[in-house]
């Protein structure tokens, strides 16, 4: 029996919403340490959601 990991539901995730013409950004990337960071600290992030 085949199993379903976590990384299999992540990938339909991202390519469902990729078909709906969302944008996939790698976390580590966009992380405030990352290469192109989208927030200063992760604490905004969290403020964000819960606007």
């Amino acid at each position: 029996m085949t199993k379903l990991l976590e990384s299999d539901i992540e990938q339909l995730a991202i390519e469902r919403l990729e078909a709906k013409r969302w944008n996939y950004l790698y976390g580590p990337d966009i992380a405030p340490d990352g290469e192109t960071p989208m927030w200063t600290s992760l604490d905004e992030v969290v403020s964000a959601i819960f606007r």
